[in-house]
């Protein structure tokens, strides 16, 4: 099980290179490949252009079949937009939403990413966007009613 991410400012590649975990970077000038392993997509907040190679990854060959989840970061002071990127992707997909952090993260954010690693290749299975009633894209602002998606952990 691998990590694979886009970074284009580097704060992204600074935090996978903490965690250890084997990894691949999508590149932005040819992000048609191909992964024969199950991953974790790690994906910052950008406007949908920056990120539509991300997306061109995710549907090269069977890449889909391997896609597990997705862990947004970014900056908190974008607000509603903190994490928009990865969430939409979430739903486009109906993949788990499983982990967000800020910036290059923490060491708790790293603690925390392996335990999601681990748990997966484990079998354990985290809710999707569907399965919690969620359904469009939002450009972050995902709400049922009065309650807003925020992270895997049962707490919407």
């Amino acid at each position: 099980m691998i990590l694979v991410y886009f970074s284009n400012t580097g704060q992204t590649r600074k935090f996978i290179n903490k965690t250890g975990i084997k990894s691949y970077e999508i590149e932005f000038n040819n992000p048609f490949f191909d992964v024969d392993d199950y991953f974790v997509l790690v994906c910052p907040s950008y406007e949908p252009e920056a990120t539509d190679h991300s997306l061109d990854f995710l549907e090269t060959g069977n890449n889909l079949t391997y896609f597990l989840g997705v862990v947004g970061c970014g900056n908190r002071n974008f607000s509603d937009l903190f994490c928009y990127t990865a969430k939409d992707i979430a739903v486009k997909y109906n993949r788990p939403y499983l982990y967000e952090f800020e910036f290059q993260g923490m060491e708790k954010d790293v603690i925390e990413i392996k335990k999601i690693m681990k748990n997966l290749e484990n079998g354990v299975e985290y809710l999707t966007p569907s399965d919690m009633g969620y359904k469009g894209l939002a450009k972050g602002n995902y709400k049922k009613g009065e309650v807003e998606i925020s992270n895997n952990k049962g707490e919407i």
